[in-house]
């Protein structure tokens, strides 16, 4: 970093992998707790990862089948993409994200075309004829990520993503691979419900560690000094004053 003039330094460390506990051994580094994230135990029976579901999530799930929503895996193709872009966008819309989540262009097919059709599984929940929910999970050989979401409020009541997440993770077992990381909230605060959706499918959580360092303290320094001002002379709302790197924010 310093041979190429970073100013600073960011690093979100893999909650699976646990290597907080090898960066912590840098005298530089102070791994900094974020937030807990989900994940499920795919070596566990089916009758296991059954039992593991909340009540709720047992409930919506047995709802949705009997009102005969049906979970398929479909091409990660132009058009389905296109589809999984509509209900992703408009989840972004019902729950006031902010901007940083409404990723520009053709950011799905790239992630399809980065990574390859053998790495991205795209699943739609089905109700009488209409995509109702979407999941774009991201795995290796190893490890499944379910990594982006999306759906229609309209078919709330059928809790067609309950049933979407469930067999997402039954194929991710049946593929073979070890263990689905479900992920988290965008914190660990109490008033955020999705970690409180996401530990209802398993109560197996993982510490996630970020970490941040400055290499070049007079560039950060300025760096930090413009942000302010481009924030003052614009009026944007400063929502997180201890983010890092400052001038990122």
């Amino acid at each position: 970093c310093r041979a190429e003039k970073f100013a600073s330094e960011f690093c979100c460390l893999h909650p699976l992998l646990e290597n907080q506990t090898i960066v912590a051994r840098a005298a530089s580094i102070e791994p900094r707790f974020e937030k807990s994230i989900v994940a499920i135990d795919l070596a566990l029976g089916e009758d296991e990862l059954w039992r593991n579901l909340s009540k709720g999530h047992r409930s919506g799930i047995n709802k949705a089948r009997r009102s005969g929503v049906k979970i398929s895996q479909a091409p990660a193709d132009p058009g389905n993409l296109a589809v999984f872009s509509r209900l992703y966008f408009a989840t972004m819309d019902r729950d006031h994200a902010e901007q940083k989540w409404y990723f520009q262009g053709a950011h799905f097919a790239d992630c399809v075309d980065k990574l390859t059709p053998r790495r991205v599984a795209l699943f739609f929940a089905d109700a009488g004829g209409e995509i109702a929910a979407a999941g774009l999970v991201l795995h290796d050989e190893n490890t499944a990520y379910y990594h982006y979401a999306g759906s229609e409020d309209r078919y709330f009541s059928l809790r067609p993503t309950n049933c979407l997440v469930y067999e997402t993770i039954l194929w991710a077992k049946r593929a073979g691979k070890l263990c689905y990381h479900l992920g988290g909230g965008l914190t660990d605060a109490t008033n955020d419900m999705l970690p409180l959706f996401k530990t209802g499918f398993s109560p197996d959580t993982r510490p996630l560690y970020v970490y941040g360092r400055i290499h070049d303290e007079s560039v950060y320094r300025t760096l930090c000094d413009l942000k302010r001002e481009h924030e003052t002379a614009t009026g944007l709302p400063v929502a997180t004053p201890d983010y890092f790197p400052f001038y990122r924010r």
